[in-house]
Parts: C-alpha cells; structure tokens; sequence
C-alpha cells in the first residue's frame, strides 16, 4: 500500500510541474513570459524594445514588448519551458 501511495504523489508532482509549461499561442503575452522569465534562477532585465532573459548570467532569450503569436514566441516559450521551468 506504500508504494501505491509513493507513486500517486510522483504522479501529481509531475502533473503539477507539466501544468505550469507555458503553451503555444496561449501564452504569447508579455506579462505572462516575464513571470515566467523570473523562476528557476532566470531573471529579466529592461532593454530596448524588449527584455533581456538570463540564467546564471547568460543571456537565453529576449521577450519583445510587442509580443506576437508567430514562430519568434514559439521560440520563447521552448526556451523558457526549459530554462525557466515555464
């Protein structure tokens, strides 16, 4: 019965964690992409036309400030899903 109970929690860990990944196009709002920009050890800083996105001091993205739903937030979203954990 432990084990039962062991891998029902490992199972809505994991369920927990996949539900906050960001989603293409849903999630193709600044607001949206900077919050997840600051988790993780990521961190934002104000550039021009856009934010810059860091890990460990090295540049991963930018989030434009007129974000659109094309191929470039695809791009941001693959990024912060795996740097950032979404």
């Amino acid at each position: 019965m432990k084990i039962k109970e062991i891998l029902l929690a490992a199972l809505l860990i994991c369920l927990s964690v996949n539900a906050s990944a960001l989603t293409y196009p849903s999630d193709c709002k600044n607001k949206t992409l900077e919050r997840a920009a600051k988790k993780n050890g990521c961190s934002i800083q104000e550039g021009k036309g856009h934010k810059l996105v860091f890990k460990n001091d090295n540049k991963i993205t930018e989030i434009p400030n007129s974000v659109k739903s094309n191929n470039t937030c695809r791009a941001i979203i693959k990024v912060l899903n795996e740097q950032c954990g979404g």
